[in-house]
């Protein structure tokens, strides 16, 4: 609500306010005189700080040590004394030395274009320092060439140790807790609630869906490598196959990159780079719990480095278990009764006992004519017995879960070794396997019986009854048995080549398979076998005269364990394989001098293939399993690519403010197999006015190619219940490829301001516009929404409406039918449905989203305590859709299942000595629901304690962290979803607090 809002603005006002105490008192040092190489690593162990220099820079250089107190940044300078250096603060804690010549203001190439903090998860300095990073071996993801000179597309940055400072445990949640990351799709909570309309994240994988665009439009690397797909269309790469363990740090790019990477980079790119070298060994144990109940996680890991002259290898081993969570564990998915809640009774007419059920042609509806009386067990019935004007309801979550138990292996192992004075090997290997298992609500149905059953009776005298039934009671939940095996290789070479130049050349392979086996489904073609409803099928074991009729008049104990047993035997098993392939040769170096700098380029061409197979057995409607799928649909494609980043004007040229202006420039031409060649081009321009002021800006055009799923799925339909007002309407879904579909391609323009003032060291303020035209979407745009798509008007192109009292209607809902490979599709007879929705795959009309992001930071020391503040903001200007061509455009921001207008999290950290603590504000803003209904802002506020001892002994190395997440259990805002949970699982979660203890030691 907007009085929380207010609350939220005034304590970030607050925090800024606090920035004005500014002291810079001394702390300790020990730094024995030498070589200024060994006395820059002594200084980052002993303040925390981060030091990056390129090589040659401080080589052969001397430093006089340092045995007196002093604050840091003079700690640092005065080991710089006389060496002809200059060093300034990039971020709080991270500093940049180089030669005097070259301090020109402007901000230092590591945090370029990223704001103000390493990132929004910041929660203050690393308590223990990393050795001096060499510039010259940097690639910042947004850029080819070597240097560590980030773009000027907006980049944030995070690191190992950041991710535990705020409490995560995976690197799915940390890209989660990201503002500018929407939760609305590529999500397990998401996936099993059923507001991921897409219904293809089968094996409850975690995407990256940056700015709300899909989780397909954002390009996932693993250093600066593809990943496999996964789900059924093997469309977005899934990050919980990634160790936390092993991760030096994490870029994500919020700006389109097709001219650097290719297809898929259109909402952005999340690049993760694994440790190629380890100082120390490093054991980790993490327990967690969540104070509700359910969801209890553990996590350990070990990672071992080695080193020798001319190489290094790395090897790590990461587990992690998280136990299920129920939705019976929490209020708001316990029952789709909402009313005690203030919402809605949702729950269905199809149940147990069951509701007779009428045609009311009027409503052009199924309605209830007559409740089975609660409490009998279906034997000696009499018509009077039946209950006019009370239906029995079924609550739909009955038996669910909300989450997945899951267990999860990590391998990871890297070599990198020099093959002479100029070439190196690089090779990683790196698997995961992650196994779950979910229950799901059994399913529902509708079946005719007559006069063949033996409990046949009538209220009215008829021969026959539409049955209205829910399982759940007697079968009880189908059960689902996932596994995901993701491996990834890579080899390449590192060749440094005459005049500053590098090649690098690479052949990498990413697989993903998944297999997902589900039982305890319920078999159409068996019910109305059981029921009588269909004569005694001789290609079945089952015959009802011998082992017994189905009794739909019964409320429990009306039928016996081999009836149940037969008719709840459906399954289906499905597997999916994808497999990217990719060779790539690149070569970056200086192309010759500009008065300003060096004019570098990078150069290269690559070679994929992709694969993916998808295929199903099912067991769900006939007496004999129906394979599926089985063909192998792949596609290659071959790019050429160029980059180059001109430094135009420096200092030197002492032009009124002018400090530096850098233009960049991309271009990368795809051709591909299956549909033919496309081209996109970026721009980029860095202009730094004066000392500490940067103005940045770029342009690009992106695209992302149809996935095989997209263009050669079979055609398939589904039953689904549709919320339609207060009730619940059921329609026959259409999904199918389209081999008409054309890329779908975007437009994209950032501007930004970064301010570093430099007579006040630790602050840093960012500021950047973001416009993005999201064209021809690949989509199914219905499915995205599907509990709005009978009450949305933008749906109506989509929307047959269906009058089971016109045959004409019927006959198109059986054509339909028969197309159907679905588990359920033989549950429901033609009459019941009442709407045919297409959700087959097309290009939409367009997407246009605009905002803007904010981030501040601030870091300060008050003799040996240390205090940081960290704040990121992300407002949404627009989130537009116009779902056809021709469609009226329609405002999505601040709607149910979408992204609102502000999304935010603010931070502040003390340190002292081997204590920390630190406090997150997290901010999602008040919206709507699609009937108008307010929902709150939801405001989750996280914190840990950290203790970190120092010296020697049993302790040395140890750490320990309490971490607790939402530490006031509050409690997801109320949403009378039609999904008939009462919260919006695209922007709260239902999770409540959790507490989590992680120690760590470094051997």
């Amino acid at each position: 609500m907007p009085n929380t809002r207010s609350r939220f603005l005034a304590a970030a006002a607050l925090c800024a306010l606090s920035t004005g105490l500014n002291p810079s008192l001394a702390a300790a040092f020990q730094i024995p005189p030498g070589s200024l190489a060994a006395a820059l690593e002594a200084y980052a162990k002993q303040s925390g700080q981060q030091i990056l220099y390129e090589p040659d820079v401080v080589a052969g250089r001397t430093s006089p040590g340092l045995t007196q107190p002093l604050p840091s940044r003079a700690a640092l300078d005065h080991l710089l004394a006389g060496s002809g250096l200059s060093v300034r603060e990039s971020a709080p804690g991270v500093f940049v030395i180089q030669p005097a010549r070259h301090t020109q203001g402007g901000l230092t190439p590591i945090s370029r274009g990223m704001g103000p903090a390493p990132s929004p998860l910041a929660e203050g300095p690393a308590i223990e320092a990393a050795a001096p990073v060499m510039i010259e071996e940097l690639i910042i993801t947004g850029s080819l060439i070597r240097g560590g000179e980030p773009p000027a597309s907006p980049l944030l940055q995070f690191d190992r140790s950041q991710i535990d400072k705020a409490g995560h445990s995976t690197l799915g949640e940390a890209l989660a807790a990201l503002p500018q990351n929407f939760s609305g799709s590529g999500s397990p909570v998401s996936a099993l609630i059923g507001s991921d309309g897409r219904t293809t994240n089968d094996l409850a994988a975690t995407g990256v869906n940056l700015r709300g665009l899909g989780a397909s439009a954002t390009l996932v690397l693993v250093n600066g490598r593809r990943m496999g797909g996964v789900g059924t269309k093997g469309d977005f790469a899934d990050v919980s196959a990634l160790p936390t363990a092993v991760v030096e740090r994490v870029d994500v790019l919020l700006d389109g990159a097709s001219a650097l990477y290719g297809s898929d980079a259109i909402g952005g790119v999340v690049n993760v780079h694994l440790k190629r070298r380890l100082e120390a060994p490093e054991t980790r144990l993490r327990v967690g719990l969540a104070s509700d109940g359910g969801a209890e996680e553990l996590q350990a890991s070990h990672a071992q480095g080695l080193s020798w002259a001319s190489g290094d290898l790395v090897a790590a081993y990461e587990y992690g278990r998280r136990w299920g969570l129920q939705a019976e564990e929490r209020e708001v998915t316990a029952t789709s009764d909402l009313r005690s809640l203030g919402g809605t009774d949702r729950r269905t007419f199809y149940s147990h006992p069951a509701n007779l059920l009428v045609f009311d042609a009027a409503a052009g509806a199924y309605r209830v004519g007559w409740s089975v009386p609660p409490g009998q067990n279906g034997v000696g019935l009499r018509p009077k017995d039946f209950i006019i004007g009370a239906p029995n309801l079924e609550n739909q979550r009955q038996g669910g879960d909300i989450l997945p138990q899951e267990t999860r292996h990590n391998l990871y192992v890297s070599l990198t070794q020099g093959l002479g004075a100029r070439v190196r090997f690089l090779g990683e290997a790196r698997y995961n396997r992650r196994d779950n298992v979910i229950a799901r609500p059994a399913p529902v149905s509708v079946f005719t019986v007559n006069q063949r059953n033996p409990f046949f009776v009538s209220p009215n005298g008829s021969t026959s009854h539409t049955v209205g039934y829910a399982f759940s009671d007697e079968v009880g939940p189908s059960l689902s048995d996932g596994r995901a095996e993701s491996l990834g290789l890579a080899a390449g070479l590192e060749i440094d080549l005459p005049q500053g130049w590098r090649a690098d050349v690479y052949g990498a392979s990413a697989l993903e398979i998944g297999r997902r086996n589900t039982e305890r489904l319920i078999n159409s073609h068996f019910v109305n076998e059981a029921v009588g409803a269909i004569a005694d099928d001789p290609r079945t074991a089952y015959s009802p005269a011998v082992d017994g009729y189905f009794n739909p008049f019964g409320d429990g104990g009306a039928n016996g364990p081999a009836v149940l047993s037969y008719v709840g035997s459906g399954y289906t098993r499905g597997k999916t394989q994808s497999t990217v392939l990719t060779f790539d040769a690149k070569a970056d170096g200086p192309l010759w001098d500009l008065p300003a700098g060096p004019l570098k380029a990078a150069i290269g061409v690559q070679a994929r293939q992709e694969r993916f197979k998808p295929q199903t057995t099912s067991l769900v409607s006939g007496p004999i399993p129906v394979n599926s799928g089985g063909s192998t649909f792949s596609r290659s494609i071959e790019a050429v690519f160029l980059e180059l980043r001109a430094p135009l004007l420096g200092a030197d040229q002492q032009i009124p403010w002018v400090e530096s202006l850098e233009l960049s420039a991309a271009a990368r031409t795809e051709r591909y197999g299956d549909f033919g060649q496309t081209t996109n081009p970026k721009l980029g321009l860095i202009w730094s006015p004066m000392s500490g002021l940067q103005l940045r800006g770029s342009y690009g055009t992106s695209f992302r190619a149809p996935n095989m799923p997209e263009l050669y799925q079979l055609q398939n339909a589904s039953p689904v219940l549709v919320g339609s007002g207060a009730s619940q309407t059921l329609a026959l879904v259409q999904t199918g490829g389209n081999l008409d579909l054309e890329p779908e391609s975007a437009v994209t323009w950032s501007f930004g301001v970064d301010y570093r003032p430099p007579s006040w060291p630790g602050l840093s303020l960012s500021a950047t516009w973001f416009d993005v035209t999201f064209q021809d979407q690949i989509g199914q745009p219905v499915l995205a929404d599907i509990p709005n798509a009978l009450t949305n008007s933008a749906y109506a192109p989509f929307v047959d409406p269906i009058d089971p009292a016109r045959p004409a209607d019927v006959e198109r809902v059986k054509a339909v039918m028969a197309t159907s490979t679905s588990s359920n599709i033989g549950l429901f007879p033609p009459e019941a449905y009442r709407a045919l929705i297409d959700a087959r795959f097309v290009n939409t009309g367009e997407v246009v989203v605009r905002g803007l992001d904010l981030q501040a930071a601030y870091s300060w020391e008050v003799q040996d305590h240390r205090f940081t503040l960290d704040g990121s903001l992300s407002y949404l200007a627009d989130y537009v859709r116009r779902f056809t061509p021709t469609a009226q455009p329609v405002q999505l921001v601040d709607t149910a299942n979408q992204p609102v207008d502000l999304r935010g999290r603010l931070t502040g950290a003390w340190s002292r000595g081997p204590l920390s603590l630190s406090a997150s504000l997290n901010y999602v803003d008040d919206y709507r629901s699609e009937t108008g209904a307010p929902i709150e802002a939801w405001t989750p506020i996280d914190a840990q304690a950290r203790w970190t001892p120092t010296g020697s002994g049993a302790l040395e190395g140890v750490e320990v962290a309490l971490s607790v997440q939402n530490l006031f259990n509050e409690d997801p805002p109320f949403y009378d979803s039609p999904l008939g949970v009462g919260y919006d699982p695209a922007n709260a979660s239902p999770l409540g607090r959790t507490v989590a203890l992680q120690i760590s030691r470094r051997w």
